[in-house]
């Protein structure tokens, strides 16, 4: 599996294999054991063109780097078992949440989890899914609209909307507004145009 997680990363098996430690014969075989042991084909493999991954291979990359994550931190706690969490947690994080949940988090963490890495992931909700669907990141703090199904969430804090308009809009002088104001009222999103 983690030759699989190397080959779709770097895009070769030649590449693969340098990061692995390994030989290009080792990354074919263990890749084509893996393919008969599931009874599924991985990857496209184009001579001089490198390999990509087929349909199925892209649905389970994600199962995969979450096997390899939990390997790595069976490994690690079973080096030390009554030491605290050792391995690495990588978090997902809303870019306009960022500012207000990450400065607390990253500052007490590495107190608190001193044996375990924090990678941090800032990006827009699809972004994010993504992230947590393919195995980038474990956890994600972002808004709960829009999430759908196979994610388990948990809500930190409930916060209104908020609006930021121009100091010349109609609607600028106003203490508060009713949403359906804005109505066909361009207005973007974590850089995107809605």
């Amino acid at each position: 599996m983690s030759y699989l997680s190397a080959v779709a990363q770097y895009g070769s098996i030649a590449a693969a294999a340098e990061v692995e430690h390994v030989s290009q014969a080792a990354i074919s075989m263990g890749l084509q054991d893996l393919e008969r042991r599931l009874g599924l084909q991985l990857l496209t493999r184009r001579p001089g063109h490198g390999v990509s991954l087929t349909e199925a291979g892209s649905m389970i990359l994600g199962d995969a780097r979450r096997v390899i994550q939990a390997s790595n931190e069976l490994m690690s706690s079973a080096k030390a078992p009554n030491a605290e969490l050792r391995g690495t947690l990588r978090l997902g994080c809303f870019t306009t949440l960022s500012p207000i949940f990450l400065p607390p988090l990253l500052s007490t963490f590495a107190g608190d989890h001193p044996a375990l890495e924090l990678g941090v992931l800032e990006g827009s909700q699809d972004e994010l899914l993504r992230a947590l669907h393919d195995g980038t990141c474990e956890l994600a703090i972002t808004y709960g609209a829009g999430i759908g199904d196979g994610v388990a969430t948990k809500q930190l804090r409930r916060m209104a909307p908020y609006v930021l308009l121009a100091s010349h809009h109609p609607l600028a002088d106003r203490e508060s507004i009713d949403l359906g104001e804005l109505a066909g009222t361009p207005c973007f999103s974590g850089g995107r145009e809605m």
